[in-house]
């Protein structure tokens, strides 16, 4: 279906050094930027869960999203599971703005669709202006419940906030 559907002309089997290649380029896309080398400041990874049904539904509405705001996007979707990975790429770090542009619009595609996004790694001119874990809930403008508990388990546990300050979900 996704053959006809992105109407690709060739389907190949890869093998010997082809096949090492593409499995390498695979298990290091969703890597940190620092591991693979191939990430720059410019770079930002999300991670989408998707009912399974809505995983190309949600490729094909990131696209026009990602030449709206000027980036080059990258997708990894694992078959039967409804995890995505995207990968949007500015071409200069002038643009952090896109990239906040991007998550937003994004994480509004996949709540549509019944899903959740996280931002898995983000350039620092992004990471303070974004609300990376997606803490508030969309349609009220207040914090999430689960983010309100993980709040009150983290005050209960480290009342003084000595135990790394600011570093957890949302700035806990």
């Amino acid at each position: 279906a996704l053959f006809n559907r992105f109407e690709a002309e060739t389907l190949g089997v890869l093998d010997g050094d082809s096949q090492g290649a593409f499995w390498s380029q695979i298990s290091d896309f969703s890597l940190p930027q620092e591991a693979t080398g191939f990430c720059t400041v410019t770079d930002l990874l999300l991670k989408a869960t998707l009912p399974i049904t809505q995983t190309t539904e949600f490729i094909e509405r990131l696209e026009p999203v990602a030449e709206d705001t000027e980036l080059s996007l990258s997708a990894l979707a694992h078959a039967g599971t409804g995890i995505v990975y995207v990968r949007a790429r500015t071409h200069s770090e002038n643009e952090a703005s896109h990239l906040t542009r991007f998550v937003d619009r994004a994480r509004a595609v996949v709540r549509h669709l019944g899903g959740f996004l996280v931002c898995e790694s983000v350039p620092l001119g992004v990471k303070g202006k974004e609300d990376i874990w997606s803490t508030v809930d969309p349609g009220t403008g207040e914090p999430r419940a689960d983010f309100q508990l993980m709040r009150r388990v983290k005050e209960r546990f480290d009342p003084r906030s000595i135990m790394s300050p600011g570093r957890f979900v949302g700035g806990i």
